[in-house]
């Protein structure tokens, strides 16, 4: 496993700061990891999601959202448009990459994994693997439940050509999910887990985890869910090679 590589994504837009984590033998399958809201690329949880599917021969990308971490581009007025947007153009780096051999998931926390499965139900991207950590089914009644800390404009869908859903009442297209959500999931109920996991197609799994709420800080339940992520990851990318 080499060490893990900062650089930028060039983007007509701004650039956008990615680390990089390959394993021993590539090329590999890759995993785009996608965070939240108010998160970015540098967090411990994603960073140690990343360490472990390196460790499970995946590659492991992630990245920050413009303005979020090291990305300083001040984003659209639209924030999911230019969410939406970035995670398209980091999608389209992965795949003109000589370390990628042609084997995708995507792994997104909270509005990380609305936009990862809105990006997998376009079919741009031949998506084999997905994992959904604490997302919502509905920004609209997120945004509604929250009004004291997101601004009118924040989980805008934008207008136009460019406009993005905002709720995933269509994503049944989307095969190979693994649905992920604390019981205690003080931002995005985990009944959310349960209208997604009615949508998407097989094969999909579902956990709801008891003890852990939005962010999984507990440290038994992040294990749990990194443990379970690398699983599904693996058995959907590596078990394609092997096949």
């Amino acid at each position: 496993m080499s060490t893990p590589g900062d650089f930028f994504i060039s983007t007509p837009d701004g650039p956008l700061a990615a680390v990089l984590h390959l394993p021993e033998k590539i090329p590999a399958p890759a995993v785009v990891c996608c965070h939240g809201l108010q998160s970015s690329k540098n967090s411990e949880k994603f960073i140690a999601i990343c360490e472990e599917l390196c460790h499970a021969g995946l590659a492991a990308l992630r990245f920050d959202f413009t303005g979020c971490g090291e990305s300083r581009t001040l984003p659209d007025r639209h924030l999911l448009a230019t969410r939406m947007r970035d995670l398209d153009r980091v999608m389209d780096y992965v795949f003109h990459q000589a370390w990628f051999n042609g084997e995708c998931g995507i792994l997104g926390s909270s509005l990380g994994g609305y936009l990862a499965l809105l990006v997998a139900a376009t079919g741009i991207y031949p998506v084999r693997g997905l994992v959904c950590m604490a997302a919502p089914f509905d920004l609209e009644k997120l945004r509604q439940r929250h009004p004291e800390t997101m601004q009118p404009d924040e989980l805008s869908g934008g207008e136009g050509k460019r406009a993005v859903p905002m709720t995933l009442e269509g994503i049944s297209s989307v095969p190979g999910v693994l649905i992920l959500h604390g019981e205690r999931d003080e931002s995005v109920p985990w009944m959310d887990a349960t209208e997604i996991y009615r949508r998407v197609g097989e094969p999909k799994q579902l956990l709801i985890v008891q003890a852990a709420e939005h962010r999984f800080l507990d440290p038994h339940c992040r294990r749990l869910a990194i443990g379970l992520s690398r699983q599904w990851l693996s058995k959907r990318l590596l078990g394609a090679i092997a096949s």
